[in-house]
């Protein structure tokens, strides 16, 4: 397999939707609820939960994650690997987002896209995509033991914002997605269009 770098000619995009409407007021203040997947040779990848052990990723076509209000899509950089390149990368990232290993604040969607982002291109995504999980884990770890009902509501957002990203992901993947582990059809590769914003990793 090729090596990543960012000096190749094929562009990497991250494609980020709304899990809320209150990202409405959030995304001005570098806040926000986010999912995300990466897209490259005109296929989406993305990352969620599920309870079985196996793969957590899967594809789909561009912007078109149903359940979540596409938002935004930024181009992180370029790629040398060709399609085959890529998909024996997330075969083998496949190993390490197990469905059963998925947390909404340590390892989400978010988390993933980044990380095959900057293996692909060496360039990170914005740190507003993931900004909210990274505040809510350090308050988890910095809050007092006493904190008890704090720390309650945060689990419990959690919680409701997982139920919804799973029930978006078991309705994507009854309309078709793939994972990753099953055999990929070949999707035309098709440039994104001039909506698409460069990355500036604020």
């Amino acid at each position: 397999m090729k090596k990543c770098s960012n000096s190749g000619k094929t562009p990497v995009y991250l494609n980020v939707y709304d899990i809320t409407a209150k990202n409405t007021y959030g995304y001005w203040l570098g806040l926000g609820i986010y999912h995300s997947g990466f897209e490259v040779y005109g296929v989406e990848w993305a990352f969620g939960g599920r309870d079985e052990h196996e793969s957590g990723i899967f594809e789909d076509m561009p912007k078109k994650f149903t359940g979540f209000k596409f938002r935004r899509s930024i181009m992180i950089g370029r790629t040398n690997l060709d399609l085959n390149g890529v998909r024996a990368l997330i075969q083998k990232m496949g190993e390490e987002y197990m469905a059963n290993t998925y947390n909404l604040l340590t390892k989400n969607c978010n988390h993933f896209s980044n990380d095959a982002c900057v293996r692909l291109t060496g360039k990170s995504v914005p740190n507003w995509v993931n900004r909210l999980a990274k505040i809510a884990t350090m308050c988890m770890c910095v809050l007092p033991l006493g904190s008890s009902s704090i720390r309650a509501k945060l689990i419990r957002v959690s919680e409701e914002i997982e139920t919804l990203n799973l029930k978006a992901i078991e309705h994507n993947k009854a309309q078709g997605s793939r994972q990753v582990q099953s055999p990929c059809a070949s999707i035309p590769y098709s440039s994104p269009k001039s909506d698409t914003e460069e990355s500036d990793n604020s």
